[in-house]
């Protein structure tokens, strides 16, 4: 059996040096502004979801904390999951929402508008029919075009606001679906825009899994809908 030789000084400074400088990484910045700013997308969660909200913000705190005594590996793994918590919180408040804006007042509770967000709404001869995607995707089709092409003209003609809202399938994780809607809607809006259709004239919204279309045909969740507005 061949001796191991010992490792020369210069080795060993190499070792030390890398450990160095492993241990000197700085605090996680992007991460703890990340969370941050999940934090400021789930301020609806304040209310309608407060237990996930609070949660979020104790470890964001607890990020901040590690990252000021300098544990940056351990602020960062509490950021990334604060912002997950947030992600989580919002969704929540999202999906409870007709319920908490009843308990906070906010709405009578037999007013059947979306979200309580829809006073504006409105219903006319012309049909707003949905758009349809493959699995997995926010690319538009030839037909989804066409159907674009249609909606386009008539917004512009009559001078009515659009807000787009942005579905998909149950597959895949929460946080996912949420950002793969709005991808699709986003994808929409900014083909309307190519169409004419003014930037200010537009809204959207994703509601990722969370109002099916079809509880047995997962292809008719893979949509964007179409709302009018005066």
């Amino acid at each position: 059996m061949m001796e191991s030789r010992p490792k020369s000084p210069f080795a060993w400074l190499v070792m030390f040096s890398i450990g160095v400088l492993a241990s000197c990484a700085g605090p996680p910045l992007d991460a703890l502004q990340s969370a941050e700013d999940a934090l400021d997308r789930a301020s609806l969660a304040e209310e309608c979801a407060t237990e996930e909200y609070r949660a979020a913000q104790r470890l964001l705190e607890d990020a901040q904390a590690a990252s000021t005594r300098g544990d940056y590996d351990r602020a960062l793994q509490l950021a990334q999951a604060a912002e997950e918590q947030a992600e989580l919180a919002r969704l929540t408040a999202e999906a409870n929402l007709d319920e908490c804006e009843e308990r906070l007042g906010l709405r009578d509770s037999d007013d059947d508008s979306l979200n309580g967000h829809n006073d504006d709404f409105i219903i006319t001869d012309y049909e707003m029919v949905p758009i349809y995607f493959s699995f997995d995707s926010s690319r538009l089709s030839a037909e989804n075009r066409q159907v674009l092409d249609q909606h386009a003209r008539y917004v512009i003609q009559n001078g009515y606001g659009v807000h787009i809202e942005g579905h998909c399938d149950h597959f895949g994780t929460e946080a996912y679906n949420v950002a793969l809607g709005e991808r699709r809607a986003r994808t929409v809006r900014d083909y309307l825009i190519q169409q004419g259709v003014e930037p200010s004239q537009i809204s959207t919204v994703s509601w990722g899994e969370y109002r099916p279309a079809s509880m047995t045909d997962t292809s008719e969740n893979r949509r964007a809908e179409f709302r009018l507005r005066e």
